[in-house]
């Protein structure tokens, strides 16, 4: 009984939480990052699929091209791009907040 408990305390001991969540944060930003690519695949396949069937209709159902158009750029970009793309959007926006926030975005009037 003695021994377990010493081998608890040295194990909970040896644990750098920082470490544990730095690691944590990589691999769950890793599988984000494959599962935002499968869905950018399924939509590269839907938009596929959905304008071979508007053309093999020849015009005799209505079909959103625009909706398409959308489904191929947005896929492709989860396809290509994963969890990147999501976190540079997401940046982007924090900082437009920030400079909103504090001023630092908004312009005087006055040209360069």
């Amino acid at each position: 009984m003695v021994a377990k408990m010493e081998m608890t305390v040295v194990l909970a001991s040896s644990i750098n939480l920082g470490t544990f969540f730095d690691n944590s944060k990589n691999a769950i930003k890793s599988w984000g990052g494959s599962f935002i690519g499968v869905i950018g695949a399924f939509m590269l396949v839907a938009a596929a699929v959905l304008i071979c069937k508007a053309f093999i209709q020849h015009g005799k159902g209505q079909t959103n091209w625009l909706m398409l158009l959308g489904m191929i750029i947005v896929g492709g970009c989860f396809f290509v791009g994963g969890f990147d793309i999501m976190d540079n959007l997401a940046n982007v926006g924090k900082q437009t907040l920030n400079d909103l926030a504090t001023g630092t975005g908004i312009s005087s009037g006055k040209t360069p």
